[in-house]
């Protein structure tokens, strides 16, 4: 938060302040390869996005002891957007991207006033704020499944297991236990019935839902 005030007369002050906060945006991107079994590819990439919003405020003394008082504060949020791209070589893609937003403060504005009596040692005050909470954000997390890949697209389910917004986190774990399943086979099909292959179960990727 940063602010400034002056007083360029007696029975007047007037401030300003800029309060900033900060916006996370980035990218998970894996490649799993399933023969060597472990990650050919492991890229995480993150960006902090500064947003900022005005705070006004001013302060009225016409008479001794009396003090009126305003102040404006602008609407502020930071959003968090983070794709997810996990590649099993060959056989699936999985995009999983998520968005939501976070430390949401509406239009405010607030008035008062306070008067100082002297005998006795006393002092009265009253204040009325207005927040415009009707223009706040959804703040249910925005998710996106879009499942492709070689093994999906030549069994037709690419298409049909794509999740529009918002994905159900149990959708979206059993999906992933279901594509564990599919590579499993593929796999085992292509090296004979001997062949193990060990593979995450759809709850090690719980982290990166909802």
């Amino acid at each position: 938060m940063l602010g400034l005030g002056v007083k360029p007369v007696d029975w007047l002050s007037v401030g300003m302040g800029l309060q900033i906060l900060a916006g996370l945006s980035g990218k998970l991107d894996y490649e799993l390869d399933v023969v060597a079994g472990r990650f050919s590819k492991k890229s995480v990439t993150f960006d902090i996005i500064p947003t900022a919003a005005p705070t006004l405020g001013l302060e009225l003394r016409p008479l001794k002891g009396l003090r009126i008082g305003a102040t404006y504060r602008a609407p502020i949020s930071t959003a968090v957007d983070l794709p997810v791209l996990l590649q099993v070589t060959g056989l699936a893609d999985l995009d999983v991207t998520t968005r939501f937003v976070v430390q949401y403060n509406p239009h405010q504005l607030v008035w008062g006033l306070s008067y100082t009596f002297e005998e006795p040692n006393l002092l009265l005050s009253a204040d009325l704020e207005w927040a415009l909470w009707a223009e706040a954000p959804d703040p249910a997390v925005d998710s996106r499944i879009d499942a492709g890949g070689e093994l999906l697209e030549g069994t037709g389910l690419a298409g049909a297991l794509d999740t529009p917004a918002p994905a159900d986190p149990e959708f979206c774990r059993l999906f992933l236990g279901a594509l564990s399943m599919l590579t499993m086979t593929a796999l085992s099909g292509s090296r004979g019935s001997t062949s193990k292959v060990a593979m995450p179960s759809s709850r090690s990727y719980a982290p990166l839902l909802p």
